[in-house]
């Protein structure tokens, strides 16, 4: 489906609820996997995500990554949301 055949605030809407800088970054963001990534190290358990939309798609283009280790699967989600 193309996405202008959807009603005009639904993809901004989803873009702001899902990554509110999706125009600004390379497919991931730095700023964002750094605060979590911090979270997840010093939190007791309240952790933030840090997929933007296109490492989602990743996610879903490759459901096989699921069996790595967290950091391995990050990075591989990273590079991949790079190239696209």
């Amino acid at each position: 489906i193309d996405i202008k055949e959807f009603p005009d605030p639904l993809p901004r809407l989803i873009i702001e609820a899902e990554d509110r800088n999706f125009y600004y970054h390379i497919g991931f963001d730095p700023l964002a996997v750094y605060s979590s990534l911090v979270s997840h190290l010093f939190s007791d358990g309240r952790r933030g995500g840090a997929s933007t939309i296109t490492m989602q798609l990743t996610r879903i283009l490759h459901p096989e990554w699921k069996k790595y280790p967290v950091l391995i699967r990050k990075g591989l989600e990273i590079s991949n949301a790079i190239q696209i």
